[in-house]
C-alpha cells in the first residue's frame, strides 16, 4: 500500500558503509546485550539481533540480484555483493539458531517477523534512497495492514511451545529413559 518509489539503483559507498555497518554494529550491540539477563531478556535481544542481520541479506540480495542481471553468473562474482551476502548471510544464521536455542519461540518469533521488515525498510530508504507515497489514505492502510500483522503473529506466537528442547522428553518417554538414549 505505502508502494516504496524512487531512489537509485546504485547506492554510493557511504551510504553502504553507513548502512551496512549500521546493521551490523546494532546486531553486534544486541547480540552482546543478548548474553546475560533473563531467558525472555536474551531471547529478545537475540531475536531482534537476528532480524536486524535477516534484513540486511534482504538488503544484500537486492543488490546482488541487480548485480547478476548485469553481469551475469560469473560477473557477479567479480563483485563485491555476491561475498558480503554469504558473510552476512553466515552470521544471520548464526545469530537466528543461538536465538532458537535461547529460549521459547513465543518470545523470538513475533521480534524475527516484526523487526525485520522494520530494519528491511529503514535500510531501503537510508542506502537506495527509496520513499513512500505521500497519499496519506494509502500509508494510512499500510500502517493498519502492518500493526494487524504485527498483532496476529504475536497472537500466533503464543501457541507456541514454551520449549524446543531436545531435553525434553517425546510423550510416553520417562525423562531419564529420554536422557540415556
Amino acid at each position: 500500500m505505502s508502494e516504496p518509489e524512487g531512489g537509485t539503483y546504485y547506492p554510493d559507498s557511504s551510504a553502504w558503509v553507513t548502512g551496512a555497518w549500521g546493521a551490523v554494529g546494532v546486531a553486534a550491540v544486541l547480540a552482546l546485550l543478548g548474553t546475560r539477563g533473563t531467558v525472555t531478556y536474551r531471547t529478545a535481544l537475540l531475536a531482534s539481533a537476528a532480524a536486524v542481520m535477516w534484513a540486511l541479506v534482504a538488503t544484500l540480495v537486492k543488490t546482488m540480484t541487480d548485480t547478476l542481471a548485469e553481469f551475469g553468473v560469473w560477473g557477479m562474482f567479480a563483485h563485491w555483493p555476491v561475498y558480503a551476502l554469504a558473510g552476512v548471510g553466515l552470521g544471520a544464521e548464526v545469530v537466528h539458531q543461538t536465538t532458537l536455542r535461547a529460549g521459547p519461540l513465543s518470545v523470538s518469533q513475533p521480534l524475527l517477523v516484526i523487526v525485520n521488515p522494520i530494519v528491511s525498510i529503514a535500510l531501503s530508504v537510508w542506502i537506495f534512497q527509496e520513499h513512500f507515497t505521500s497519499d496519506v489514505a494509502r500509508l494510512a492502510v499500510g500502517a493498519v495492514a502492518f500493526a494487524a500483522m504485527c498483532g496476529a503473529v504475536v497472537a500466533l506466537a503464543r501457541t507456541a511451545p514454551p520449549t524446543m528442547s531436545s531435553h525434553s522428553a517425546p510423550p510416553g518417554v520417562s525423562r531419564e529413559r529420554h536422557s540415556q538414549a
